[in-house]
């Protein structure tokens, strides 16, 4: 059984500082609390001025339980809620020239251990040093969920 989730940013409870939160009700399509869920992500931006060729940013779930991604270190490792990375694309547009993508192609899926409990679900861009971007581009992400 697979569940589809889309989240727009202007469907957002707020949006601001590179984080976007959304209510939820997981359990109105995840009946089984204790199942293991494969989570794999689109995701794209509009075209803005904001975003330069350089940017790279890395889609962080907040409030999502624990997914089974290891974060490495210089002395030890954490367990971190980083799905992957979004990549820019420079589009030669006139104006606006940038965007943000990811294809569900380019990020190996991540584990999700349970069925979320949280009815809040936070969407973050994180710049490669895990500071929040101050970037709002509205966007659109596609979230597939794949019971194990």
């Amino acid at each position: 059984m697979s569940v589809n989730v889309v989240l727009k940013s202007s469907d957002s409870i707020s949006y601001g500082s590179g984080k976007a939160i959304f209510k939820m009700n997981w359990g109105s399509f995840m009946t089984d609390t204790d199942a293991e869920y494969k989570v794999s992500f689109s995701f794209i931006t509009e075209l803005t001025n904001a975003l330069a060729s350089s940017d790279l940013y890395v889609l962080d779930l907040g409030n999502i339980g624990i997914l089974k991604c290891i974060q490495g270190g210089q002395y030890n490792s954490s367990i971190t809620n980083q799905l992957g990375w979004v990549l820019p694309e420079e589009l030669h547009a006139g104006g606006a020239e940038h965007r943000l993508r990811a294809s569900y192609t380019d990020n190996p899926p991540a584990t999700l251990v349970g069925r979320p409990t949280q009815d809040i679900l936070e969407i973050n861009f994180r710049d490669l040093t895990g500071t929040l971007s101050q970037k709002t581009p509205q966007f659109v992400l596609f979230l597939r969920f794949e019971k194990v």
